[in-house]
């Protein structure tokens, strides 16, 4: 297992970011809300893009086992969770004329806390496990550790999946520490066994495209087959309670193939020449642009009204406008945290991190030599 920097899967980040945003704007345009034949096309950017977060959730493990962990880069993450609270108060306050008092400062400086961002909250909860984790990864017998994962996924997507909205095991659809932490797991294990050079790109490439036309077939045929086969009609109406949803959740068995062929394929890519500057440009930039791209969407009157006109275009029309309309955000984004990571190379945000990581390891040493003593 080698640790050098694996500019594939920093392309594959990039990937990933885009796809968010696709997502993001599918669901802000309304074509998510397509189910009919005629408006085929409006689902097809979704289907192809809804596996980016377990995308990034397999990354972390993939990168992060055999790594020493550092607690300064969760500190880097919680100051660009700061940065962009603010950017974002200041950007509704401008809008929506919202009035700014002193417990919205108070709050910005708490995105965790506050959940501001969903991931870095529960990626929060990932990363205090991660020396946990990385010690199964490296200690647990393989054998036990893939029959472990296996039985895992089983449980938390096919089984939760089935059960739907009142499965006890659906860990929010996905939105949890721990389905994140699940993914960690799965990323960990295909670099610690070399999983990705055994299948191969072409494997990859193929299971992410045969999941995600499976997702799609999945979405148009389900009122079809509701329709005429009755066990499923009971399995909709009674289970699923009248809706069909869990396929845009992360713990979706197409959602979680998806990413994982995502992940295989990548894993094998050795970028270009001609590309290393730019993934090494934009690659550090995905977090920030994310944290920044969702909320900007849902308070800025323009795009507002761009994303509403995308949902009244034609089938095929909507799906060139929204994958357009998604990379031109996505541009944006990336240049915004761009100016991001000016400010923070100006005021030594990363130096300032690794100063308190090692105050607080002085700290928790400190604590652990007195505890043993107990």
């Amino acid at each position: 297992m080698k640790n050098e920097r694996d500019y594939g899967i920093d392309l594959m980040r990039i990937v990933c970011a885009l796809m968010v945003v696709v997502h993001h704007v599918s669901a802000a345009s309304g074509l998510l809300a397509s189910s009919h034949w005629n408006e085929f096309f409006r689902l097809v950017p979704d289907a192809f893009a809804v596996c980016a977060v377990n995308g990034f959730a397999l990354i972390s493990g993939y990168v992060g086992v055999g790594r020493r962990w550092k607690p300064a880069n969760w500190a880097v993450l919680w100051a660009d969770g700061v940065f962009y609270n603010f950017v974002l108060l200041a950007l509704e306050s401008r809008y929506q004329g919202n009035v700014i008092g002193k417990a919205d400062i108070v709050r910005q400086f708490l995105p965790v806390t506050m959940t501001s961002f969903w991931y870095l909250t529960m990626y929060t909860g990932v990363f205090v496990l991660m020396p946990l984790m990385n010690h199964l990864l490296e200690t647990m017998p393989r054998r036990r550790l893939a029959g472990t994962l296996l039985a895992m996924l089983a449980l938390f997507s096919a089984w939760s999946s089935f059960a739907g909205k009142i499965g006890m095991f659906s860990l929010l659809g996905g939105f949890s520490t721990g389905w994140l932490a699940i993914l960690y797991l799965v990323g960990g294990y295909i670099r610690r066994y070399d999983v990705a050079a055994r299948v191969g790109a072409k494997k990859g490439a193929a299971l992410y495209v045969g999941a995600a036309v499976f997702n799609l077939l999945l979405r148009f045929g389900h009122t079809y087959l509701a329709e005429h086969f009755a066990l499923v009609h009971l399995w909709e109406s009674t289970i699923l309670q009248g809706t069909m949803d869990w396929m845009d959740w992360y713990i979706s068995p197409s959602s979680l193939l998806e990413a994982l062929g995502l992940l295989l394929l990548f894993a094998n890519l050795h970028p270009s020449a001609q590309l290393l500057p730019y993934i090494k440009w934009a690659a550090p930039l995905v977090f920030g642009g994310y944290l920044f791209h969702d909320r900007f969407l849902q308070i800025t009157p323009v795009l507002i009204e761009l994303t509403g006109k995308i949902g009244a275009l034609p089938s095929l029309q909507a799906m060139g406008a929204a994958l357009v309309f998604a990379l031109a955000i996505f541009v944006f984004s990336q240049l915004v945290d761009f100016l991001r990571a000016q400010l923070f190379r100006l005021f030594r945000v990363n130096t300032l991190a690794a100063r308190w990581e090692d105050a607080m390891r002085r700290i928790w040493n400190a604590l652990l030599n007195r505890l043993e003593t107990v």
